[in-house]
């Protein structure tokens, strides 16, 4: 098997097209505002995911290579929830570890989507969220102990023979962002894969 490598998004979500001038030098990402929320299956097959657009991640994080196996997601939102889709292509998904070892317990040297969420794109707080294919998951905040946090976010994962589907609901009242999002509101945000690839993982 080959090293594993980390995949990084894009850093901004804006959340109506007219903001995109206010970060003209940030890479940025569209979440669109849903008429109803998708249902947390992992089937991006929901009216709010067809109207979303899709975001792929074209370089690691270091921006020298490509992100292969390649990745994209779409983000919505329905003002009280945060909602990620992500489509990870893998055609090697029979070499998964698919075991569930449960909360706070993603080893991240397995399959792993990682999502770094600032509520409030000009404040230093941010939250971790994972994920594994397996469902597996862990979720803490900046400077933080991980036993100690702990929020209500839901996830569902489906993996098929070219990759794997999640499907990620984050609560953001509970993750201070009180009021409802709504269009023209900034937030900052990074998708993250770990996956096999041709350097060795980087934090």
């Amino acid at each position: 098997m080959l090293p594993y490598s980390r995949l990084l998004g894009l850093a901004i979500a804006l959340l109506s097209a007219a903001s995109l001038a206010c970060a003209a030098d940030l890479p940025t990402a569209l979440c669109t505002i849903a008429r109803q929320a998708p249902a947390i299956d992992g089937v991006l097959d929901d009216d709010a995911w067809q109207d979303a657009p899709a975001n792929r991640v074209e370089t690691d994080h270091e921006g020298k290579r490509p992100a292969e196996p390649p990745m994209q997601f779409r983000l919505c939102t329905d003002g009280a929830w945060l909602y990620l889709g992500a489509e990870l292509t893998d055609p090697d998904t029979k070499t998964y570890d698919l075991k569930d070892r449960g909360h706070d317990a993603c080893d991240f040297s397995h399959e792993t989507l990682e999502v770094f969420l600032a509520p409030h794109a000009d404040a230093p707080l941010y939250f971790q969220f994972a994920l594994e294919p397996g469902g597996a998951d862990h979720d803490n905040q900046s400077g933080g102990n991980v036993k100690d946090h702990n929020f209500s976010w839901r996830h569902a994962q489906a993996v098929g023979p070219e990759g794997w589907v999640a499907e990620i609901a984050l609560p953001l009242a509970e993750l201070g962002r009180k009021a409802p999002l709504q269009a023209g509101d900034m937030m900052a945000l990074n998708v993250c894969r770990e996956t096999r690839g041709a350097v060795p993982l980087h934090a």
